[in-house]
Order: C-alpha cells, then sequence, then structure tokens
C-alpha cells in the first residue's frame, strides 16, 4: 500500500561520502537518492490508481448496503490515499527527515489493522471480530511489506515486520478479551473430537496457534525480505563503487586498458622498474601567448589542444599521465608492457603532428592564429608506483627516460621540427617490427647534445 523514499543521509552513508570533499561520492548519493525518489513518485501514482479501482468496487459490491456504509469505506481509503500522497510531498520537501518513513510505514499498519478488525458500522450484514480473524485479511499485511522494500532500507524492512508484528498481535489479544470470544483454553484437555469440532466451528471462536503461526511465519518473511533488500542495497553500492573507479581510471588510461586493470587483481600502484615510452607534448610560446590573450582564451585553447591530444593517447593504447600547465605527459607500457609500446608512442607522436594541422586549418578558417606544438618521445626503464602523502596518492612514472623525453621535446624548438625521438626508441621500434613507415620523415643525428643534460646522443627529427 506504500512505499518510502531512503533519506539523504542514509544514501550519503551508503555510498561513503563522509569525508568533505568527496563530492564524486555525494553526486552519486544525490542521484540515488533522486532514483529513490522517483520510485516513490511512481509509486504514489499506483497507489492512487489501486485506491480508485478499489473505491469503484466498494460501490458495487456495497450497492444494497446502504450510502452509510458505502461512505465508511470510502472514507477509509481517502485516508489511505491522504498518507501516500501527504508522505510523497513531505519527501520532496524541504521538511524531510529520516524518521517520516517510519511513522508514515506505522501509520499504514495502524489504520490497516483497524479497517480489517473492526466491525463496519452501518452494516447490517454483521460479522463478528473472531470470525474475521478467519479469513485472508493478514495477507493485506505482505502488501505492506513489499512496499517498504522498494526503499533500500532494510531497517525499514525490520521496522515494517516489528510493527505488524506488535499491531496484530493487539488487535488479537483485544479480540480474545471480548466476552463472547473463546479458545481451546476455556476448555478442560483432552476433550472428545465432536467437542472439538463443535468448538471450532463457534464463530466466536479464536484459534490462537493460528495467530502464533502467522506471526513465526510473517517474522521469518520479514526478515528473509529485510536479508534481499541488504544484499540489493550492497549490490547497488557495489556497482556505485565500480562504476567510480572505472572513471576514475578513464581519466588516465584508455577504455581497453580499464577494462583490464578492472579485471586484474594486480595492485595499480605497486612499486617496479620496467620499460616504457614516455611522450611529451606543449605548445610552442604558449607563456606569450597566454599574455596576449583573456583568461577565457587562455582556458578555452587549452581545453582544444589538451581534449585533442587526449583522445589520440588513448586511441594508441596510451596512458595520460598528467598534464604540466599547457604541456601532456603519455606513457605507453603502464601500468603494464605491451608488445608495441614504443610503436604506438611513435604512432601517437605523428597523429599529434597531423592533429595539429587539421587543427590549424580550423583555425585558419575562423581567423585564429595558428598553434604550434613540439612533441618528443623516449623509450627505456622507469620507475612506476604511487607517490604523495598519506592524503593524496598519485600514479607516477619517474626516472631518466621521462626526463630525456621532456628535454626531447624542448629540442624541437632548436632544431625547429615537430617530433624529436631517442634513438633507443628506434631501435625499440625495429625490434617491434614496426616498419620504416613509423620512421618516414625522420633524420637520424648522432651526437646531439641535450639541454640541462651531460654527454651526447642519438635522436631521430622530423
Amino acid at each position: 500500500m506504500t512505499d518510502h523514499a531512503i533519506s539523504t543521509r542514509d544514501t550519503s552513508a551508503a555510498f561513503g561520502a563522509g569525508p568533505p570533499g568527496d563530492a564524486a561520492a555525494k553526486r552519486l548519493a544525490a542521484a540515488f537518492q533522486r532514483e529513490v525518489m522517483n520510485g516513490l513518485r511512481i509509486s504514489t501514482r499506483a497507489r492512487c490508481i489501486a485506491l480508485g479501482a478499489i473505491a469503484i468496487l466498494i460501490v458495487v459490491q456495497n450497492w444494497e448496503a446502504g450510502v452509510a456504509a458505502t461512505l465508511y469505506f470510502e472514507v477509509l481509503l481517502a485516508l489511505f490515499l491522504v498518507l501516500g500522497i501527504g508522505h510523497y510531498w513531505l519527501a520532496k520537501s524541504r521538511f524531510s527527515h529520516a524518521v517520516h518513513k517510519y511513522l508514515f510505514a506505522t501509520a499504514d499498519i495502524f489504520l490497516l489493522v483497524f479497517v480489517i478488525l473492526m466491525p463496519a458500522p452501518f452494516d447490517d450484514t454483521f460479522v463478528s471480530p473472531p470470525l474475521i480473524l478467519r479469513g485472508p485479511n493478514f495477507l493485506y499485511f505482505l502488501v505492506l511489506l513489499a512496499g517498504t522494500m522498494l526503499s533500500y532500507s532494510p531497517r525499514l524492512v525490520l521496522w515494517n515486520g516489528a510493527v505488524t508484528i506488535a499491531a496484530w498481535s493487539f488487535g488479537v489479544w483485544w479480540i480474545i478479551s471480548l466476552p463472547e470470544t473463546i479458545t481451546f483454553l476455556d476448555f478442560a484437555n483432552p476433550r472428545p473430537h465432536e467437542e472439538t469440532r463443535r468448538i471450532f466451528l463457534d464463530e466466536n471462536f479464536v484459534f490462537v496457534m493460528g495467530w502464533v503461526q502467522q506471526i513465526v511465519i510473517y517474522a521469518i518473511f520479514t526478515g528473509i525480505m529485510a536479508l534481499v533488500v541488504w544484499r540489493a542495497r550492497r549490490l547497488v553500492e557495489t556497482q556505485a563503487s565500480t562504476e567510480r573507479e572505472r572513471a576514475n581510471l578513464s581519466r588516465y588510461f584508455s577504455p581497453n586498458m580499464v577494462d583490464e586493470l578492472a579485471a586484474s587483481d594486480t595492485p595499480l600502484g605497486a612499486v617496479r622498474r620496467q620499460n616504457v615510452a614516455v611522450l611529451f607534448t606543449d605548445i610552442v610560446g604558449f607563456t606569450g601567448m597566454s599574455e596576449q590573450r583573456s583568461p577565457e582564451q587562455v582556458i578555452a585553447l587549452l581545453r582544444g589542444f589538451h581534449g585533442r591530444m587526449e583522445e589520440i593517447v588513448f586511441a594508441h593504447g596510451g596512458t595520460l599521465d598528467k598534464y604540466i600547465g599547457d604541456a601532456v605527459m603519455a606513457t605507453f607500457g603502464t601500468p603494464e608492457s605491451g608488445a608495441r609500446d614504443a610503436s604506438d608512442a611513435l604512432a601517437c607522436a605523428r597523429t599529434m603532428a597531423a592533429a595539429m594541422k587539421a587543427w590549424n586549418a580550423e583555425r585558419a578558417a575562423a581567423g585564429e592564429a595558428p598553434v604550434e606544438a613540439g612533441i618528443g618521445v623516449q623509450y627505456g626503464p622507469a620507475v612506476l608506483g604511487d607517490i604523495g602523502g598519506a592524503h593524496r596518492l598519485e600514479f607516477a612514472v619517474i626516472g631518466d627516460t621521462v626526463n630525456v623525453a621532456s628535454r626531447l621535446e624542448r629540442l624541437t624548438r632548436n632544431l625547429d621540427v615537430e617530433i624529436v625521438v631517442g634513438g633507443d626508441l628506434v631501435a625499440e621500434v625495429r625490434r617491434e617490427g614496426g616498419g620504416e613507415n613509423l620512421l618516414e620523415g625522420f633524420s637520424e643525428r648522432i651526437g646531439q647534445e641535450i639541454p640541462g643534460r651531460s654527454g651526447t646522443i642519438t635522436i631521430w627529427a622530423r
């Protein structure tokens, strides 16, 4: 007969939204609460439709009983309607509180007990209260219990069961206490079979063990339903947590890598050393460009650049390590090494250069100045693992390979080229069978000095 929404406090706790600043968890809890409210709205509409159908049925069934008897039952239906609409109105208002769902559940139960056990006035077809207990009316409480299951609240289900047992037991005790009521306890035991049958068929007889069976079975059923709701809620929480983790991973890794990480039991932050390809790219002359533009224009430029580079990195199976101002750092072979890490990194660099040409064509058509980007790539050993303090950890790739890749990107300005890659990367590309297609347009330069680093290395530039 009724459904109940979860409070925002309950949902926040369920999704671990306790710590301040956990905005993602709070948004999840709010989204979950909205869905619960949508369910409450639908159930309220269903209640209105069901009560309307029952109202029509009562008019048909009580046509001969008179207007007074019909109006009595219609008023009771109106009370159920008021409870349902009132609960929905209060749940969506600023006065909503977690205790309200328990109050409305209690009101529904006591009203149903009253409707079932109290003799209807203005009705000539009188049925004794003990005889009422023999009907299947107790099953209506299962409808109330089923409604509370939609709340995703095991405590509300248990509360509904406990209040139902208490209210129904009080009603049965009241009927037993009536002067005309008889039970087997009023007669000697053992007794002849014929006397037992006579007592049982008496309209004032109450079968106490029948009531005990109702209570026991209903208590067991309530416990099972509470367990079902608890498991369903845990599944929703687990699914929501999984989606949050996948969403966080998708900010750094390509979609295929996200699937692999989600299925892996290996900790992401385990410290280790492995060979990786590291790519750096940033906008040439960004500092000067930012001084000549408004803050909004600077941010728009960065978003345009970062968005294009990010898409290309993921398309080539790379990991978006971090943004450093206008620069983008990407790695290939993280968190797990692949068979074509170096080739993928070089292919990514070539695609980035092509994307910059296409973007500049768009900017020229819009009357905007072109944007140049330098790209540096190197392959070699690096240290992988979580760095940071207790309050913030970050998966990082560090080592000489990273430093060299960053300096190769800066070297593009001195050499006036788009892409500079290290000789170690080229060697690995050839070992992987990447072919000469990836090296088309590149020229080898032996004994190249790297800014900020002693010694020389072999590079390839395009």
